[in-house]
């Protein structure tokens, strides 16, 4: 059987070994892959990235070690949408063979210019407030004393990177088919959503599913039969066929 290699990353202030839970829920088909910024999860304690792109040039050699020659895919939610982006020009500029699939999840295409101000650079509580507020990070964080104090440095530092993100040059095209997934009930992420087919020439499709911006955990089932199924077909490894849906309209951040 064909694997694909999933090199996942996760979104503002979370961990991509948080993807791990996932390896008892998917077929043999599909390795999970967690790729960890500095200072997050396991790698807590090392010193943080000054931008996305830093992070990508890090990043690179292991993606490329651990693919080998199999085929692979990526998967980000929210920031991490920004990392699969750039780790995909990256690996184009390198000469590396691009993805089977990428996956953008929770957030708006990269050239989407958006006015928000620097909550990064703002004192602890006033950052503390704004952030709940916005409702892209679970709320057990704020409740606990001892775990808001250990988060608090790593949320900073990854609204620094997506606050500080320039998108750049136009840069070619990727040429992979790439799968937007949305909550219902996520009002952050829903306006323009039909523009992330301009990073691609190949196929882009539209997944939405029940719940808010945190419907990776709120409906995993469901996320988890619709990514076993569309990386299949993206693979060739499935004989499914996969079906591209009109884009969602809404309202998005």
């Amino acid at each position: 059987m064909t694997i694909i290699k999933l090199f996942c990353f996760a979104h503002a202030g979370g961990s991509a070994m948080g993807y791990s839970r996932w390896r008892k829920l998917l077929g043999p088909g599909i390795e999970i892959c967690p790729l960890e910024l500095r200072g997050h999860g396991p790698k807590t304690g090392q010193p943080f990235y000054d931008s996305v792109q830093a992070a990508v040039e890090d990043l690179y050699p292991a993606l490329v070690k651990e693919a080998g020659t199999d085929p692979y895919a990526l998967l980000g939610h929210s920031m991490g949408t920004l990392l699969v982006y750039e780790m995909c020009r990256h690996i184009k500029r390198m000469g590396f063979r691009e993805p089977v699939a990428s996956v953008f999840s929770g957030r708006t295409p990269p050239h989407v210019v958006r006015d928000r101000k620097q909550l990064h650079e703002l004192p602890d509580q006033e950052f503390k407030d704004e952030i709940r507020a916005l409702g892209l990070t679970p709320d057990e964080v704020f409740e606990h004393a001892e775990l808001m104090a250990m988060f608090l440095p790593i949320i900073r530092s990854d609204y620094r990177l997506i606050e500080t993100y320039a998108y750049g040059e136009i840069a070619p095209p990727l040429t992979s088919d790439v799968f937007v997934w949305t909550g219902k009930e996520d009002e952050l992420t829903r306006e323009r959503m039909d523009e992330w087919a301009q990073v691609t020439s190949g196929q882009c499709h539209y997944r939405e599913f029940k719940g808010g911006h945190f419907f990776l955990y709120e409906q995993t089932p469901a996320v988890i039969a619709t990514l076993q199924k569309d990386l299949m077909a993206a693979s060739g490894s499935g004989a499914t066929a996969i079906q591209s849906r009109p884009p969602i309209r809404g309202g998005y951040a």
